[in-house]
Parts: C-alpha cells; structure tokens; sequence
C-alpha cells in the first residue's frame, strides 16, 4: 500500500507552488525583442522575458514584423509595466498580460493591426479578455489598420511553418547533394 507523505513535508511544496501559479511581475521594460515579447528588469535586478498572452505579431522578416516592434517598444521601453502571468511558455518566457500607465499593451498591438488574436490559445485568456480581443481584431480588420491594409497578410504561425518547412528542405537538399557528389 501507498503512504502519504506527512503533511510537514507537503505543505511547504504546496505553498510553493501556489505562489508560481500567479506570479504577477512589476519592473522596467529594459528589452524588446519583437512585437510580442520584451523583457522587464525587477527592483531586485532580475530579468523575465515576457511573451505577450493572447495576441500573435509578425515575425522580424515579415511585412509590418518592424512596425510591431516599434509599436509595442512605443507602448513600453523604458517604462514601469505590471505582467499579469499565470504560467511560462516552452522557453521559459512568462506567458501574461503587459500594463504600462493603465493599457494593456497586447490588446493596443491588435488595436494598431500590429497583431493577430492568437485563438489557438485563447482558452488561455479570461472570457472578458477572448471577447474584447477578437473584438479588437475585428474592428482593426474592418477598419484596415495596420497589417490588415494588406491584401492578404500571412499569419505569424503560417509564416513559421513555411519558415520552417524551407529549412528542411534545404537541409535536405545538401544532404542530398552531398551523398551523390561522393558518387560522382
């Protein structure tokens, strides 16, 4: 039979993890890698790279990938900003919401057309957040802001996996061409 741990031991690991559940993050925007990520520098000097919840920009070599950047450095760079962050991506980066003096920096990128709503995780978001981001979308694709004066603009997750099936298949082809040049 299986004995339980006493409760002395379990109730400190408990406690541990109920504080990273949430762990709201206050500090200086000190970086902005791209459109949707930046990093913020706490009182206590450490460093969280934050990847902005709910929303998708493009992608550095993507049509308006550089005006994303800017728009969000504009909302945030060298400013006091609040993450609000329930949990951190497959790199490590806290998945959350960025305020800076009262907006919410995810939901101005979609506002600007400088975002995607990213509905693949927006069972992620809060209801009231889903609601208002789709919204957001809508009205900057209706109203043709930003990426969406575009005739057809690439999603940022088509745009990887194209990225990404180019470079194996480059990989491919020298492997290819290596193995039938020793046969020449």
């Amino acid at each position: 039979m299986f004995a339980l741990p006493p409760i002395r031991f379990v109730l400190p690991w408990l406690c541990c993890l109920a504080l990273t559940a949430h762990a709201d993050v206050s500090g200086k925007v000190v970086y902005i890698a791209d459109g949707d990520t930046l990093t913020v520098k706490t009182s206590d000097n450490l460093k969280y790279k934050v990847r902005l919840q709910g929303i998708d920009a493009p992608e550095q070599a993507q049509a308006f990938g550089n005006k994303a950047k800017q728009a969000l450095a504009e909302c945030a760079r060298g400013k006091e900003a609040m993450i609000e962050s329930q949990e951190t991506d497959q790199y490590g980066r806290l998945l959350g919401k960025v305020w800076v003096d009262g907006t919410d920096c995810n939901l101005r990128q979609l506002t600007l057309g400088l975002a995607w709503h990213y509905k693949h995780f927006a069972r992620e978001q809060t209801e009231a957040d889903r609601v208002t981001y789709a919204a957001a979308e809508h009205a900057a694709r209706d109203e043709k802001h930003g990426l969406w004066a575009d005739a057809n603009p690439t999603a940022p997750w088509d745009f990887r996996q194209q990225e990404n099936l180019q470079k194996t298949q480059d990989a491919f082809k020298q492997q290819w061409m290596m193995h039938n040049h020793r046969f020449r």
